[in-house]
């Protein structure tokens, strides 16, 4: 099965399956009910401007690598904020717990496997 990562995400099982799942306008409102809860979602995101929210993962760490473009993700630690400016085939490992955001410095595309139950955000 072919599809487009940005529009058909995939659920990676506990048990090892990987489920494509096609986005709808309805898919975020119900993510909590979705099989995405358990396990990790793999995404293809196209970004032309800042995240407007924060979020954080309290399940689970997430995975981002950086296709293409440049961007600043911003931490939220114990230390205070830190930064991480990446460029291509970067790849960062958000802690569990670490509510972070991100300022797009030129159009990017950004890989995410991220732990699906509790995600929360807030607005920046």
């Amino acid at each position: 099965m072919i599809f487009d990562l940005r529009s058909t995400y995939v659920h990676l099982a506990p048990d090892g399956r990987a489920d494509a799942q096609m986005i709808d306008p309805d898919f975020w409102a119900n993510i909590e009910q979705s099989t995405f809860v358990n396990g990790r979602m793999m995404a293809l995101f196209d970004m032309d401007c800042d995240w407007s929210n924060w979020e954080m993962h309290p399940m689970g760490e997430e995975v981002l690598m950086l296709i293409a473009g440049a961007m600043t993700l911003f931490f939220e630690t114990p230390q205070g904020l830190a930064r991480a400016t990446l460029s291509p085939s970067d790849t960062l490992i958000v802690p569990r717990g670490i509510w972070h955001t991100a300022d797009v410095l030129e159009p990017s595309q950004l890989l995410a496997i991220t732990p699906g139950a509790g995600t929360q955000s807030r607005p920046r």
